[in-house]
């Protein structure tokens, strides 16, 4: 200890007395102050490391550069806005959209509770502040809204953070669309239109999606030759090449990597022609 060995330094042999005074003084002093030191308690607040503190910080300062970029087709990516009932009744809509995972866009999740905000249904939205799973990139949410129109509408308007924000809205088929009487199903039916109008006006895309649950996500691919065939798109108009980079980003994924990659388009040929000449896919014409 540097306060011990200054305490004996310098001394002359002959001072016994001072000299043994001295050393006295000296050894007390490391048998004091480590007992003090041994006593010390950690405070019950967890006060982290430093090292999150500033991976915090810098993933803010590089999503606030992210507003210097101007957007253009080297940096789009589709971001995929899912609506969903909750994780366990969609999790094949929500496997589905993991294959699309390379698109290294935005993904949210999200379960619109047709509810009133009040503090027995709160708990619940604060609770479901987190990630998809921890294997999935994605993140979910809870949104209490008059409806699930209007609960839409507030996450097109808000959902991301910047220029992190999806870009494309997810639905599942509304498959009871045809239940109850005649009023219900005219209110649902309209209610799914005008959500995908709202996408629209907001320059979102979408995809509404059907019969994923006969499909095992996370079955591996032991039988390629059960997955060989095409991806067939049905050409409306060209809209920017969505349709065909959604079947190309499921190739990537390994569920489908060694499927037959190419894309059938099955409608006007010379419009698929150009644009799938434009984005250099892989693929093959034909008629159903």
């Amino acid at each position: 200890y540097p306060l011990c060995a200054l305490a004996v330094s310098g001394e002359r042999p002959g001072d016994d007395d001072l000299y043994q005074s001295r050393i006295c003084r000296g050894s007390v002093i490391p048998n004091i102050y480590p007992s003090s030191i041994r006593q010390v308690r950690k405070p019950p607040a967890n006060w982290g490391v430093a090292l999150d503190a500033r991976r915090h910080m810098k993933a803010m300062e590089r999503v606030r550069l992210l507003r210097r970029l101007k957007p253009h087709v080297k940096n789009y990516r589709p971001g995929f806005l899912v609506l969903i009932k909750d994780q366990q009744h969609d999790q094949p809509l929500c496997d589905f959209i993991q294959t699309l995972k390379y698109s290294y866009g935005t993904d949210v999740f999200v379960n619109i509770i047709e509810s009133e905000f009040h503090k027995d249904v709160v708990g619940e939205v604060k609770r479901s502040r987190k990630y998809l799973s921890l294997n999935n990139d994605g993140f979910l949410e809870t949104l209490l809204a008059d409806n699930l129109r209007a609960g839409a509408q507030i996450m097109m308007q808000v959902g991301g953070l910047g220029r992190l924000r999806p870009n494309t809205l997810v639905m599942g088929f509304p498959e009871s669309w045809a239940d109850g009487s005649g009023e219900t199903r005219l209110k649902k039916s309209r209610m799914y239109q005008n959500i995908l109008r709202d996408a629209l006006l907001m320059d979102l895309g979408f995809m509404l999606c059907r019969n994923l649950e006969s499909v095992d996500f996370c079955k591996n691919n032991t039988n390629p030759e059960e997955l060989r065939g095409y991806v067939d798109v049905w050409w409306l108009l060209d809209s920017g090449g969505l349709s065909l980079l959604v079947p190309h980003l499921m190739s990537l994924h390994s569920f489908l990597e060694t499927a037959n990659k190419a894309t059938r388009e099955v409608s006007d040929e010379a419009l698929s022609r150009i644009l799938a000449a434009r984005l250099r896919l892989p693929r093959h014409t034909g008629d159903r």
